[in-house]
């Protein structure tokens, strides 16, 4: 299973999903001439008053730069920002040990260059783990 099947996989996501995740993959390496630089995808996701999952942002981070495609399945809106040296995070979490995500967990990130939020990227469920790993692996070691 690749990267990117996996992380629709984690956030819930449906076959229509991961077409749209693969075609805006493919813009994002062509437009800002990214590298396979052996990054993460992530898909951000939260559940409504009636436990509904919804599907949001997706992410590509890597150890170079972090990108956001919003509201993918919707539209092409796709931001980047290289990962240099972020000096404003934020964590917030609820019913979340950081180890074990259950399906009533909620993990949120916010990083910036200043204590402007530059990316909010969100979990819910299981999906936090995969968050967690990700901000570990490619933005931890950048603040």
């Amino acid at each position: 299973m690749s990267n990117l099947e996996e992380a629709v996989e984690s956030a819930g996501g449906a076959t229509a999903t991961k077409a749209k995740a693969e075609q805006i993959s493919e813009i994002l390496f062509t437009v800002f001439d990214i590298e396979d630089d052996n990054g993460d995808y992530f898909i951000c996701n939260s559940r409504d008053a009636e436990n509904k999952n919804n599907i949001g942002s997706l992410w590509y981070m890597s150890d170079k730069g972090i990108s956001e495609a919003k509201k993918f399945n919707k539209q092409d809106n796709i931001d980047y920002i290289k990962n240099e040296n972020f000096i404003y995070t934020n964590i917030k979490s609820k019913n979340y040990d950081f180890k074990n995500a259950e399906d009533n967990s909620y993990l949120e990130i916010n990083i910036g260059k200043t204590e402007d939020i530059a990316a909010q990227i969100t979990a819910a469920g299981k999906n936090c783990d995969r968050l967690f790993k990700i901000y570990n692996k490619h933005i931890k070691n950048n603040i």
